[in-house]
């Protein structure tokens, strides 16, 4: 499968976490809102100065995607120990993620390949401000409807979802010719399904106690 449709569904999930944490605390767009941006102009600086040889082999280094991946569970963490102290979204938990940074840096550069006459920093302002949009539209329609722990436990199965599509999106385009076995990617892959799996089964248990 092409890496971009598996990063495409991971920032969907992504979008809808931050408009499910927004529309439980929307004090929380203060601070989002700029933040976003700021890395978009980030994302579209870096696409201006990537080639597509490079950046494929900066998302299948494994110095990338594991500190990624780390950074998610962490992410997944802060989540769920939000829930269980009864707090409820604070700042840390609208951080855009590595796969908000892998797929605005990707967006980007697509669009710059097809109009030159953008600058790399105004396009990735321009889709970051996309995203932004739509998780502000989503966070409005469904405001009043949320509340901080579905929130909360929304953004955790959002970041344990990640832990699983930044490994596969960064082995998705190798060629299938040559099939010698990743053992590190497959040491990642397999555990984290594992992870998600055991936390599923012990979540539904402690929700039925």
């Amino acid at each position: 499968m092409d890496a971009r449709i598996l990063f495409a569904a991971a920032q969907l999930l992504v979008c809808l976490r931050d408009a499910r944490l927004l529309a439980s605390r929307p004090r929380l767009a203060y601070w989002w809102v700029p933040a976003s941006l700021l890395v978009a102009t980030v994302c579209g600086v870096a696409a201006e100065h990537l080639s597509a040889d490079r950046a494929r082999a900066i998302l299948e280094d494994p110095r990338f995607w594991c500190p990624a991946v780390g950074l998610h569970a962490v992410a997944a963490a802060w989540s769920s120990i939000r829930i269980r102290r009864g707090g409820r979204p604070d700042w840390i938990c609208v951080l855009p993620t590595p796969v908000t940074l892998v797929a605005w840096t990707g967006v980007s550069r697509e669009v710059l390949v097809y109009s030159e006459a953008l600058p790399g920093p105004l396009t990735g302002v321009l889709v970051g401000a996309a995203c932004v949009g739509l998780s502000m539209v989503a966070a409005i329609v469904t405001r009043g409807r949320v509340d901080a722990e579905s929130a909360l436990r929304f953004a955790t199965l959002t970041h344990l979802s990640a832990l699983c599509l930044i490994p596969a999106g960064a082995i998705a385009d190798r060629p299938i010719a040559s099939q010698p076995v990743d053992w590190t990617a497959t040491a990642v892959v397999l555990p984290a399904v594992g992870i998600l799996l055991g936390l599923s089964f012990a979540w539904h248990r402690w929700r039925a106690r």
